[in-house]
């Protein structure tokens, strides 16, 4: 009998090894995947988005490609204890698997700043009314966005896909809304509220990573 349990449990560790690298390496290039198999139609007329390469420190363009907004920002707004509705920014650079967003307040010209112990709660919601709870993320620094040192929020996981998720929005809703509320280590919070323009989303993403 004793046998028998010790073949059991060997049984169900192999199992668990198994599911959980598959699992593993399977969101770590999940989006990519994703974005591999989406039919690329410019159905929706003139891109809100274009795709660029980093800079390395002498302002000369790198082989690393991303994709941002057109316009370069998007336009919403926050609400903290000093101020309610107030005009906000948010600037994505998407990755091949990740997203940075960089988020501006009133007319700055400078990110918001942010210590790595505050995190960011991200809900989306679809033109159909959906919403997808995406989940919290830190701040970390983007080290190949040359001249901007700010920590800056990133979107991206190795056990949940939020990045799968916005793409999927971006791919299939005309327009995304977001909602981000950022708490501090010190209890204070900001709320962001933005919507996000998506047509043209997936050429782009296409023309940076699969195209090349």
């Amino acid at each position: 009998m004793r046998k028998n349990y010790k073949i059991l449990f060997a049984l169900l560790v192999s199992l668990l090894l198994f599911v959980g690298c598959s699992t593993f390496f399977g969101y770590l290039i999940e989006p990519f995947e994703y974005m591999q198999s989406v039919e690329i139609i410019n159905k929706r007329g003139f891109s809100s988005w274009k795709f660029d390469y980093y800079v390395d420190d002498f302002k000369n363009k790198t082989d690393t490609a991303y994709v941002k907004q057109s316009n370069n920002f998007t336009k919403g707004n926050f609400s903290n204890s000093a101020t309610n509705y107030s005009p906000a920014y948010a600037e994505f650079l998407v990755n091949r698997n990740s997203i940075y967003l960089e988020l501006y307040e009133y007319n700055s010209y400078f990110p918001v700043t942010a210590s790595s112990s505050d995190k960011a709660h991200i809900k989306i919601q679809t033109d159909d009314g959906n919403v997808i709870d995406l989940g919290s993320f830190g701040f970390t620094f983007n080290n190949k966005r040359i001249l901007i040192n700010n920590k800056i929020l990133l979107i991206s996981s190795l056990m949940t896909n939020p990045v799968k998720q916005l793409f999927e929005a971006f791919v299939t809703s005309p327009t995304v809304k977001m909602r981000i509320e950022v708490k501090s280590s010190f209890g204070s919070s900001s709320i962001y509220n933005f919507s996000i323009p998506t047509n043209g989303f997936e050429e782009m993403y296409h023309n940076a990573f699969i195209g090349e």
